[in-house]
């Protein structure tokens, strides 16, 4: 299950020219490329501190930990018997919470490298995220709509909270809030408390891509597919802000609330960073040297800090016979 790479692998380059703010540069990218990665990248997730990056792709069924200030792999997670479909470490970093389209829901120990728990649900999660501050918790949103608490100490008893009539496709939490986004693009504000739904409202013709809770849990900040974003009032669903982040489908959407910033990936490539007023911060294609990916980007992640973001990223082999073309992780410098 574990296996410690002995050799890396780093390309460092530049993207083709940005669009910041007011001060336009060329942030530079690190390539993490030490073992073939067996597909495009779909999921990403960073430790709390920032260390580690969790990775999982279509042709794989293993979990990949990599070292962020090394580039290196530390080790791998194997139990899933398809490609991930959701990761989260847990508060403190130490273990990590994922999901497949095996319907398996597995618990991980990173210090051990091990299994701790595993528990086979009806239909396969789809996205997890983490329960109440401080309590421990997760809370996963499911294929056939269902959304379920979990405690590590009673794993094989998770606690189903309610259902949506689509599958759920986002999940956020603040405090005892919880903020539910499904596949026909209704979202659903609930109090894990009082266990009641507290408003409900169909905001998109098509999948939510994104939905953050920010400023202190006051407001909500959701990305349909489609490319829209809107910023919530979280009592009334009131509308605050609204603007077209693309005009293309969105491919992978991540926030960072604390720092303000969010960013989009489209169709054709495009990434960009907004702050949550709407203005743009960064816009570049995913590209390296002279060769733009031919693959969209389909996993995004902010750093705890807000100083870096990991993507999925097609690095191209200068030489067309020499068939060296990967699938890599890149680190992005966003200071």
């Amino acid at each position: 299950m574990f296996r410690h790479l002995l050799s890396i692998l780093l390309f460092w380059g530049l993207i083709s020219t940005p669009t910041f703010g007011q001060s336009p540069s060329e942030p530079e990218i690190e390539i993490v490329t030490q073992e073939r990665i067996q597909g495009t990248i779909t999921q990403l997730a960073y430790s709390p501190d920032g260390q580690l990056i969790a990775s999982g792709s279509e042709g794989e069924n293993s979990i990949k930990i990599w070292d962020v200030t090394s580039g290196k792999i530390i080790g791998k997670l194997e139990g899933h018997r398809n490609q991930t479909t959701a990761l989260i470490f847990s508060e403190d970093g130490k273990k990590l919470m994922s999901a497949a389209p095996d319907n398996c829901v597995m618990y991980w120990d990173l210090i051990k490298w091990k299994l701790i728990d595993s528990l086979t649900m009806t239909e396969s999660a789809l996205t997890i995220c983490a329960g109440p501050e401080k309590s421990g918790t997760f809370l996963t949103g499911h294929k056939d709509g269902s959304i379920f608490k979990w405690a590590p100490e009673n794993f094989h008893q998770p606690t189903l909270i309610y259902a949506h009539d689509h599958a759920i496709d986002k999940l956020d939490c603040y405090q005892q809030i919880m903020a539910s986004g499904d596949a026909a693009g209704n979202l659903k504000i609930f109090d894990l408390q009082t266990n009641e739904i507290l408003i409900e409202k169909s905001i998109y013709s098509g999948r939510i891509m994104g939905i953050n809770f920010y400023h202190k849990g006051t407001g909500l900040l959701t990305a349909g597919q489609n490319g829209k974003i809107h910023l919530w009032n979280r009592n009334d669903l009131s509308e605050s802000k609204h603007f077209d982040a693309s005009n293309l489908a969105l491919t992978a959407y991540d926030a960072n609330v604390s720092k303000e910033r969010f960013v989009i990936a489209a169709q054709n490539c495009d990434v960009k960073v907004y702050d949550l007023s709407g203005a743009l911060l960064y816009a570049f294609k995913s590209k390296t040297g002279e060769t733009e990916d031919s693959e969209p980007v389909k996993a995004l992640k902010i750093s705890p800090d807000g100083s870096a973001m990991a993507s999925s990223g097609f690095q191209r082999s200068p030489v067309r016979k020499a068939k060296e073309d990967k699938n890599v992780i890149r680190i992005w410098d966003l200071k």
